[in-house]
């Protein structure tokens, strides 16, 4: 679950179920303002898939490429593909304190019908078996991501 604000003022929240937080397989954005939410957007097929991403280790690239478009524009398909690159491990308290174990950045190249939409930085943390978005870079915006608390069950 992701919570968008501006100025520290919240607006929507998307609800996401993810491959280790990189690929989405179904997602939901539901913005305050509005009557209703957006529609669900999920794959519908995995054609690449790096299965080892989060035991990966230092400077690999893993590709991952998806089909994927709304549960109601059913002819309306996109082609997906993130091409990403390890960087080196370092503590998995950087990010946020409660967190233990190592971590490691991502940075990835986001492509939609095989034109670059963005750039996008990740934490690996491997302990969780869960990679956490820490920025994305498009040519509208940039969006800078915090991890603002942490519970471990």
């Amino acid at each position: 679950m992701i919570e968008y604000s501006n100025n520290d003022v919240p607006y929507g929240i998307q609800y996401t179920l993810s491959y280790a937080g990189l690929v989405p397989l179904r997602s939901q954005n539901v913005f305050y303002n509005r009557q209703t939410a957006n529609f669900i957007f999920e794959a519908k097929q995995l054609n690449q898939f790096a299965k080892n991403v989060l035991m990966s280790r230092e400077d690999t690239e893993y590709v991952f490429e998806w089909t994927s478009g709304t549960t109601v524009q059913i002819a309306n398909y996109s082609n997906a593909k993130l091409v990403c690159r390890s960087g080196k491990f370092y503590s998995a308290a950087t990010p946020h304190p409660k967190l233990g174990g190592r971590s490691m950045d991502l940075n990835c190249d986001s492509f939609s019908n095989g034109i670059l939409k963005g750039k996008n930085k990740y934490t690996i943390l491997q302990q969780y078996g869960l990679a956490l978005r820490l920025e994305h870079q498009s040519s509208a915006d940039k969006e800078i991501y915090t991890i603002a608390s942490v519970d471990i069950l």
